[in-house]
């Protein structure tokens, strides 16, 4: 019987992936839900692992969403320059991935409005490819 792969647990991963875009995307940067964004804040990011890793013996894969948030400009409208910086910054850091254990496999990007909190959204969805 094969050995559990061990670096497939969810808050391992959550660790890894903050680790990595903590100061590179952006200084904010949550794992599972956000919190209210300070008044000095301009961005923060999200990450969202809630979908289950599928197991396939020598590797897994788990679904992640990355959620990329920027406080509007003054008028309102989207912080569109803010949010682009922030996907090149997360493309330059999936990108650069050199992890033994850790690859990305790109699927989808979006973007959305959180009513919530007043602040647009770019997401990008990716899946982690996982080894032993």
């Amino acid at each position: 019987m094969d050995k559990l792969n061990r670096y497939a647990n969810t808050s391992r991963v959550e660790d890894y992936l903050y680790s990595i875009l903590y100061g590179r995307v952006s200084n904010n940067v949550f794992i599972g839900t956000i919190t209210e964004p300070k008044g000095e804040w301009e961005d923060m990011v999200l990450i969202d692992c809630d979908l289950p890793m599928t197991d396939y013996g020598p590797y897994s894969r788990a679904t992640v969403y990355v959620f990329l948030y920027a406080r509007p400009i003054p008028d309102g409208k989207k912080n569109a320059a803010r949010l682009i910086q922030m996907e090149d910054a997360l493309c330059d850091v999936l990108d650069s991935i050199q992890d033994e254990h850790y690859s990305v496999e790109r699927l989808s990007n979006g973007a959305d409005y959180d009513a919530q909190i007043n602040w647009h959204r770019n997401f990008v969805y990716f899946n982690l490819i996982i080894t032993k």
